[in-house]
């Protein structure tokens, strides 16, 4: 894909599918996705004569960028916890949930941009050449992309949604049990105060 960002769609979907425990890291399956266009980012930005894609578009560098970032990831959970914390998005993943997450997300990146790039090489040191070419035309790569987006803005909606219900409830059930705590000291100081 030209632009980076498009690979989040791809990847926020996965990121609210277990919503309710938030065992799939987030920050984990987001960088994953979008790790293997450093390169070409790179060549963008700083106007190089050389193929956006190149050395990690294919499937043996996303495997070591994948574990990686998941390694990484669970290094740094500990400063990146009170920051998501403040969003009701802390998360709780393990290392090896974060190295799935993000293994299958860079693996995703490279399948749908082989579909649409004659020059890449996604199987690449162990054969050349890329058969990948033509599953997807560049119109259904970024409408999954696209889409992505789409099913994700509903998942994050449901999951404050779900949330907001979930700390009403607590707070409600707080209340009673308070006011029943009440009710109990009261009627204990009562039966103190008639003996």
């Amino acid at each position: 894909m030209p632009f980076t960002p498009f690979h989040f769609g791809h990847a926020l979907p996965f990121c609210f599918l277990d919503w309710k425990k938030n065992r799939i890291d987030l920050l984990s399956a987001l960088l994953a996705s979008v790790i293997i266009d450093a390169r070409a980012t790179y060549i963008f930005l700083f106007h190089l004569n050389a193929p956006f894609h190149g050395i990690l578009h294919n499937f043996f560098m996303a495997t070591i960028l994948g574990i990686l970032i998941g390694l990484l990831m669970q290094v740094t959970q500990k400063w990146w916890n009170p920051l998501l914390k403040k969003i009701d998005l802390e998360q709780h993943s393990s290392l090896i949930g974060k190295v799935a997450i993000a293994l299958l997300m860079s693996w995703i990146h490279v399948f749908l941009d082989a579909t649409i790039y004659p020059e890449m090489n996604p199987l690449w040191p162990f054969q050349s050449g890329n058969f990948f070419f033509g599953l997807l035309s560049s119109g259904q790569a970024y409408t999954i992309c696209m889409f992505g987006f789409i099913i994700s803005c509903v998942q994050i909606v449901g999951y404050y949604f779900y949330r907001n219900l979930r700390k009403e409830h607590d707070s409600d059930a707080l209340l009673r049990q308070q006011g029943e705590y009440q009710q109990n000291l009261l009627s204990i100081s009562k039966s103190k105060t008639n003996d």
